[in-house]
């Protein structure tokens, strides 16, 4: 039966690349309806020209992802008041939702990082280990020879025996 295994560094993989899903844009097309269903909820919003202003909010809103568009239509009518309304208060309130997730997909890179590095450190180790070892059967071969000499670097020759 075999098994899987999976390391520290997939881990740490699997949590990037889910912080980072947390990050991406949700388009056009959606930042479009949660501009139309936002602005739905200020039924008296004076705007100079209300086509052009949900057109600003959704060119906005598609740099943000789809979990914070979902919230923002909500909560956005709930605690902007509507002589606040504008794109950068709009903005202001995206980017404070947002500050978490980034840090987070920070984070995971970091510890991504890390196990990669610890998993490199563990490779060398294993690898030094190896080389030792095939050193001293080297060694075993040829007697008088140097760690040089193993490594191609130097010459072997063949110690003389004195009569």
């Amino acid at each position: 039966m075999n098994s899987l295994v999976v390391t520290d560094t997939d881990r740490a993989t699997l949590a990037v690349v889910t912080a980072k899903r947390d990050l991406e844009p949700a388009g056009m097309e959606p930042a479009a309806q949660c501009a139309a269903t936002m602005i739905g909820g200020y039924p008296d919003l004076k705007v100079q020209d209300p086509a052009v202003f949900v057109r600003h909010l959704a060119a906005l809103l598609s740099e943000y992802p789809q979990w914070l568009l979902e919230r923002a239509w909500i909560e956005i009518p709930r605690t902007i008041p509507k002589y606040k309304l504008d794109i950068a208060g709009i903005k202001e309130w995206l980017e404070s939702q947002m500050s978490e997730k980034r840090y987070a997909y920070g984070m995971a890179r970091a510890e991504q990082k890390m196990a990669q590095r610890m998993e490199a450190e563990r490779l060398h180790q294993i690898q030094v280990a190896k080389d030792e070892a095939a050193f001293k059967e080297w060694e075993n071969d040829h007697p008088g020879g140097t760690m040089r000499q193993f490594l191609g670097f130097d010459a072997y020759t063949q110690p003389q025996e004195d009569f």
